[in-house]
Parts: C-alpha cells; structure tokens; sequence
C-alpha cells in the first residue's frame, strides 16, 4: 500500500490554554488536531490529574498531521506564543495512506 510522508506535532500544554492553542493551530490553517486529557506524568516533578477541581494543573495533548513544509512555520509561531509555559513540542515524521485529510 502506498503511504506518503507528513509531520505530526505533539503539543502537551496546561489545559487553561486550550482555547488559546485551538485558536492559533485555526490561525495557522491546521485543518484538525485531536485532544487527550494526559493523567499524569514526571517533568521536574511528578504530577497527577486525580483530585484536581479546576483546569489549573491539568495537562492536555494536542495532535495534529500536517505536511512537511508547514512544520517550520507552525512551530514559529508555536515558540512565539507559547514558550514560557509548562509542556513541551515534539515533531516527528509519520506515514498515512489518506493525504488529502493532513494538508
């Protein structure tokens, strides 16, 4: 089956910043991103969502695919808008075999 090559990009964020990181993934033509809610994890120091009240200390993941040559755009903007927050932004190359639905 063929596949073609395309960007994912990984966005762990602070889930008050949700609306905020939806609007520039809409700004930048991202056509859809899919969002986890992440239960815990370790950075500096371990955390854990159970028994959080509000957004305050949760986490969320975004994922989006898009092509290859928008990934230094996006990011741009990405480290603009966000690179005093908690999380953190990863890349990597994947494969899918619908190309019309990442563009």
């Amino acid at each position: 089956m063929e596949t073609h090559v395309k960007v994912r990009i990984d966005v762990l964020i602070e889930a008050p910043l949700k609306n905020r990181l939806a609007d520039v993934l809409d700004e930048q033509g991202v056509s859809g991103y899919t969002i986890f809610s992440a239960l815990g994890g370790r950075g500096t120091s371990p955390w854990i969502r159970a028994g959080q009240i509000t957004d305050v200390g949760q986490m969320l993941n975004f994922v989006c695919i898009v092509d290859a040559d928008r990934r230094e755009p996006i990011l741009e903007v990405l480290f603009s808008e966000f690179a005093n927050q908690i999380g953190f932004v990863t890349t990597s190359e994947v494969h899918v075999i619908r190309p019309t639905k990442f563009p």
